[in-house]
């Protein structure tokens, strides 16, 4: 028996998709991961764009950038509860089944920061790539206008955090917040260049000079004995993230 894996997948993405009567929204998953996480939307855009769920994909990006925070930091994660009580409550269900499960509903509200107080470093770069993503779209680009303005702060929320060419990120703060990975990650700084590429094609006026800053990642980042990039700078540890994006962003590799 043959396995269709788009199938299975395109399923799989279709049933995370929230109905709420503010529209439609993409959780992270079930249970503990009934929520709406930037990160996981933001990596899920180009498959809700291929199954044309191009609603879900303005909706949810509507409403992070209509939750901005006065610096232009979007949301680390939108729910109607703190998702730390939503992790304990389903770890609390394991051990006694017949609790009720926790529905998310509205009104939704934003969260910034982790148990840690740290911020999501990464997030506003993928959102930008999302919102890039979805202006290539037949109603991309009348929604790119509405919501450009936003888009521009999302964008300049960097301008502060970047410490001796690179953006420094602190503890906690990008995808791998379980590890406290704090520095120069070359999965942001690669993000950060990428975007900064693209936003100048668009017109917007970029202070960053893209090609020192590509020679500089490459020269702080690439292991030439192994061929790949290593994950933080004063780290030889290497993920595959960073690379497999890398492969396929002609802004940066031939």
């Amino acid at each position: 028996m043959s396995i269709d894996s788009f199938k299975i997948a395109s399923d799989s993405l279709r049933a995370n998709i929230l109905t709420l009567p503010s529209g439609k929204y993409l959780t992270a998953g079930q249970h503990q991961f009934l929520t709406l996480w930037t990160r996981d939307f933001c990596h899920a855009v180009r498959g809700l764009l291929t199954l044309n769920e191009d609603e879900v994909v303005m909706n949810h990006l509507g409403l992070l950038l209509k939750s901005l925070r006065d610096d232009g930091l979007v949301p680390r994660v939108v729910d109607n509860k703190m998702v730390q009580l939503r992790v304990a409550w389903q770890a609390t269900r394991k051990l006694f089944p017949f609790l009720p499960s926790m529905k998310i509903e509205g009104p939704l509200k934003p969260q910034y920061t982790d148990e840690h107080g740290s911020c999501a470093i990464d997030s506003n770069l993928l959102v930008l790539i999302a919102a890039l993503q979805m202006k290539a779209r037949p109603l991309g680009e009348a929604w790119w206008k509405e919501h450009e303005a936003e888009l521009k702060k999302v964008y300049h929320y960097y301008d502060a955090k970047i410490l001796h060419g690179f953006i420094y990120q602190t503890p906690f703060a990008d995808w791998q917040d379980s590890a406290s990975r704090e520095g120069y990650s070359f999965l942001t700084n690669f993000f950060y260049l990428i975007v900064s590429v693209r936003l100048r094609k668009l017109g917007w006026k970029i202070a960053l000079d893209e090609i020192a800053y590509a020679e500089k990642l490459k020269h702080e980042f690439f292991v030439k004995t192994s061929g790949v990039f290593k994950t933080m700078r004063g780290s030889d540890i290497v993920s595959i993230d960073g690379n497999l994006l890398a492969l396929e962003a002609d802004e940066f590799l031939t």
